[in-house]
């Protein structure tokens, strides 16, 4: 009996390890497909499916969901230009793509993000611990499914600069400090909804294209500067005083909702008391209430691990969104906050 239960025993685990082996192998497959992909037909180079990708090609596009397929030619110093959109009927814009692809663990990524996000996202993805972000812009839009947008991503050396539709300056001009390796094949996909690209173009930086990067600098694209004193005189023109129809003999109720008047005390001068039912407020401020008057949002913080970047990236906290709408809205203010 003891024999045999050990027999039995040594008979489970050797069926259990070639079972596990099996998975394995089976999940492998199911996660990684090299050689050649049936891809866009104008599309150039060899490319293998990394995830379980779901690939639905035309002639000339590709719909990436659920993975991402990546070229297995190694790029340095190059540009990669394509066209992207969400489909039709898909809840929000993820379009996701990347460079220096080295292996499923090892590349980096650049984002397109609709949705709760709403801005360009770039990091390295990497084993061990080596992943970091590498920033965000937020989007002076919002996008939406159905509508191309043109991704331009600029490598040279450690440095990336991310364009978005035609514009001349990038969103994202980053330096990877500390990059763990520089070349590797472009990729595609990458996002959990699907996204459809076309256009795809590949090609290694001449001197030329080098040196219109490197006299980029640390520019990056900035949203068209707002003339805050005519904004303010149209906002105090149009301006209407609040009205109470009746008070009450005992109690009346007021809503403060509305616009107010403010002047701010960098407009004041020393000494003036503007409290006189006749002191001109022409130049004064149209201030929305209640949405002004907001509390504080300390644990708005900002984590400190990125002052390596710029922008609104270097205090990127636990709710970055939240982050950018408090920025937008002291920002759509006439008066200079801060000051």
């Amino acid at each position: 009996m003891i024999f045999v239960r050990r027999k039995y025993r040594a008979g489970l685990l050797f069926d259990f390890a070639r079972l596990s082996l099996s998975l394995i192998l089976f999940n492998f497959a199911l996660n990684e497909s090299k050689g050649a992909l049936a891809m866009a037909a104008n599309w150039p180079g060899e490319w293998s499916a990394i995830g379980r990708t779901t690939i639905q090609a035309t002639p000339g596009s590709v719909v990436v969901q659920g993975g991402f397929v990546a070229d297995n030619q190694a790029w340095d110093d190059a540009e990669l230009s394509l066209r992207a959109r969400a489909p039709l009927g898909t809840d929000q814009v993820q379009i996701w793509a990347g460079f220096h692809c080295r292996d499923r663990d090892s590349r980096y990524v650049v984002a397109l993000r609709g949705g709760n996000n709403n801005d360009v996202y770039i990091a390295r993805y990497a084993p061990d611990g080596n992943a970091k972000f590498l920033g965000f812009a937020p989007l002076d839009f919002k996008p939406v499914p159905g509508a191309w947008y043109r991704l331009r991503i600029v490598t040279v050396g450690n440095r990336f600069q991310i364009f978005l539709n035609d514009e001349k300056l990038p969103r994202i001009n980053v330096e990877d400090q500390d990059a763990l390796w520089g070349k590797g094949g472009v990729v595609v996909g990458g996002g959990w909804l699907p996204a459809e690209f076309a256009g795809l173009q590949v090609k290694q930086l001449t001197p030329e294209d080098k040196a219109a990067f490197l006299a980029i600098g640390n520019g990056h694209w900035t949203a068209p500067a707002v003339d805050k004193e005519a904004l303010r005189k149209s906002l105090r023109a149009g301006y209407v005083p609040a009205k109470v129809a009746s008070l009450e003999p005992l109690r009346t109720e007021i809503s403060l909702d509305g616009n107010w008047l403010l002047l701010p005390d960098y407009q004041l001068s020393p000494g003036q008391n503007p409290i006189q039912p006749d002191y001109d407020d022409q130049n004064w401020h149209v201030m929305p209430v209640p949405s002004f008057w907001t509390p504080g949002l300390s644990w708005l913080h900002g984590e400190t691990g990125f002052n390596y970047l710029s922008g609104v990236a270097t205090t990127k906290s636990v709710a970055e969104s939240l982050v950018v709408q408090e920025a937008q809205r002291c920002d759509s203010y006439t008066v200079i906050v801060g000051r």
